[in-house]
């Protein structure tokens, strides 16, 4: 097979006629602030280790031999007991006859539970499985009681299909693996059809079984915020080619269907139910990023990413995150000659759209629609062009298969920037979305047919959720700083939710924590929610306690009420040792509006005004007494 690049994100295959032109460079991004904060850092420590070189009472202690618990055993208990509640985890979509999931039981001194759940016919009871101690990485239902799980050897990395029988739990793997290894990228609902992403050089061989030495793509980490030890704070993009592979899991047969430069994202993927049409996000960082990364070597965080970008410098036009950023849609009936219809944001309508990494598009149950996340560039005080490393909001499109778009979604909450929420089809017009939306997540119902929207719900943290779109309610996992997590039905026609179990309920009861709605009228006159976690026998309003001002790392990360008792996040660990701690998303937050998102970034704001709100609040605690 023969390949030509044409300066763009993807090499022209002449096998499939398939080009896309665009070009564009990137640049990184230069936090100011965080050179401040690394030399005020810097500067304190010397001090304080110059201080410390002439005291005969310093101590060095062992990470790996600490000191023995220095408080109270009273207190102690107190926090292992905080620690012993149960959680559930949903670890697959509901299977065909809508009455199994499988789930994750855990606990930290009990025996983990992990199987098949069927919450129709309770004298089936919870049927255990070895599946969930499997290295599986995508499970689709075959029918309505065989699972099918695509496995990955832990030392090669090669795939393997296996079936598990929910009535009994029985894992068969098959003895011969997949004829494809790579990136798994999605499998479809039916169990028939899988995605990869493998190395173009070593595709071919992979086609033909021989061994390869690694089979994943070579990918490098390009750094998006200032802290460099987290790779987690990065983008992965692609160090080589690609291609995109499809596995016919019926006949083992394997289709190319597109190759994609270096310097592309891991492309986000989804079949629909039927399997019939595939969905791939792409995004190219651009040509000036693909020349580096083909070197093999690092690309440097302060010098060749997203610095013109978010300095303001760049021209949409010109700007990678919006104009190398597109949609493949994909028959896969036929495949002798795919040739996808493609979206692109540059030519999508709504204020210079780019299409997120990290948002997987959602196919309606018949197959004829699509949800497509897109994100929009901020305009900030002291930048000449929009800047998309700070996203400024979100819409959703609905999309058919022939690219028409038949709504768009932008209103409020689901225009909050920050976040990825998780979007399900209720109906053939109906959609549930699960987001932040101020100090909780909550559930909303969207009609497409007539636009209107209801918040069903709006209290605490989903860990986990599950979609029964045949009797139209919803399972979840929901905690907050004063009840540990517990399993709840949310009927999603009258927003009911119901307590379908009790298993922490003598923890939360323990933990005596009260969670009180408080808000502060500032200097400017703008108006900052939060909740005001205490004691619950502490009087209210306050007088003359401790409080803990928390917030949440840096900018940027949730804030929300959760059952949580780490140092870093004492919301329910404090007030159970008889401390309050305040809980007020500043600037930066997911679940608020593009202002407060944008607002840190705006002029000279940055390193400055949210400090400034905070010590206005906390003299206004202080004047209240």
């Amino acid at each position: 097979m023969s390949l030509r690049s044409n300066g763009s994100g993807f090499l022209t295959n002449p096998s499939t006629g398939y080009t896309k032109h665009n070009d564009s460079g990137l640049c990184a991004i230069l936090s100011f602030r965080g050179l401040i904060l690394i030399l005020a850092m810097c500067f304190v420590i010397g001090m304080s280790l110059q201080a410390l070189a002439d005291d005969p009472e310093l101590v060095t202690v062992n990470w790996q031999d600490p000191p023995a618990d220095i408080l109270p055993e009273a207190e102690l208990e107190k926090i292992r007991q905080l620690n012993q509640i149960w959680n559930i985890q949903f670890e697959t979509e509901l299977n065909p006859a809508g009455d199994t999931v499988a789930l994750r039981a855990v606990h930290p001194e009990e025996e983990t539970l992990k199987g098949f759940w069927n919450f129709v016919d309770h004298n089936k009871g919870f049927v255990t499985s070895e599946l969930l101690d499997m290295p599986v990485v995508e499970t689709a239902w075959a029918d309505e009681n065989y699972l099918v799980s695509i496995l990955e050897d832990e030392n090669d990395e090669t795939l393997f299909m296996a079936g598990t029988n929910k009535n009994n739990g029985r894992t068969f793997v098959e003895d011969n693996p997949l004829p494809v290894s790579g990136n798994v990228l999605a499998l479809s609902p039916d169990a028939s059809k899988l995605l990869v992403l493998a190395p173009h050089d070593r595709a071919q061989l992979q086609k033909q079984g021989e061994k390869r030495e690694s089979s994943k793509v070579k990918t490098i980490t390009i750094l998006e915020k200032m802290a460099a030890f987290d790779e987690q704070d990065g983008l992965e993009i692609t160090a080589e080619d690609s291609v995109l592979l499809q596995v016919d899991l019926n006949n083992m047969d394997v289709h190319e269907l597109a190759v994609f430069n270096a310097a592309s994202v891991i492309p986000t993927a989804s079949f629909s139910p039927d399997g019939k049409n595939l969905t791939v996000v792409h995004n190219y960082m651009g040509k000036h990023i693909e020349n580096i990364v083909r070197k093999g070597g690092v690309v440097e965080s302060l010098t060749h990413v997203h610095v013109q970008e978010a300095l303001g410098l760049l021209a949409p036009s010109e700007n990678p995150l919006h104009t190398n950023s597109s949609i493949l849609f994909f028959d896969i009936q036929s495949l002798e000659n795919p040739q996808p219809k493609i979206m692109e944001a540059r030519n999508t309508p709504g204020f210079y759209p780019r299409f997120p990494n990290n948002s997987k598009p959602v196919w309606s149950p018949s197959g004829d629609l699509v949800v497509l996340m897109t994100q929009h560039p901020a305009v900030l005080e002291g930048r000449e062009k929009p800047v998309y490393i700070k996203t400024a909001s979100s819409s959703y499109l609905i999309v058919d298969n022939e690219l028409n778009i038949h709504n768009v979604i932008d209103s409020p909450p689901f225009n909050y920037p920050g976040q990825i929420p998780d979007i399900n089809w209720l109906s053939t017009h109906e959609l549930i979305f699960e987001l932040i939306d101020g100090l909780d997540m909550a559930v909303y119902h969207y009609d497409i047919n007539s636009g209107s929207q209801a918040r069903l719900y709006n209290r605490g943290y989903i860990r986990s959720s599950l979609i029964l779109p045949d009797n139209r309610s919803m399972f979840m996992v929901v905690s907050s700083a004063d009840q540990a997590p517990e399993l709840l039905s949310l009927n999603l026609d009258s927003g009911e939710a119901v307590h379908l179990t009790e298993m922490n309920t003598q923890i939360s009861l323990a933990a005596g924590v009260a969670v009180h709605p408080v808000e502060f009228t500032l200097e400017s006159g703008k108006v900052r929610k939060g909740y005001w976690f205490a004691p619950e026998n502490m009087q209210w309003p306050p007088r003359n306690e401790r409080v803990v001002f928390w917030q949440n790392g840096g900018p940027g990360d949730s804030m929300i009420n959760t059952w949580i008792n780490r140092v870093e996040a004492p919301l329910t660990l404090l007030p159970r040792m008889g401390i309050s701690v305040l809980m007020i998303p500043l600037q930066e937050r997911p679940g608020w509006d593009s202002d407060n998102w944008t607002e840190l970034v705006q002029g000279q704001n940055f390193g400055k005004i949210d400090i400034d709100e905070l010590a206005d609040i906390a003299m206004q605690l202080k004047s209240r007494g």
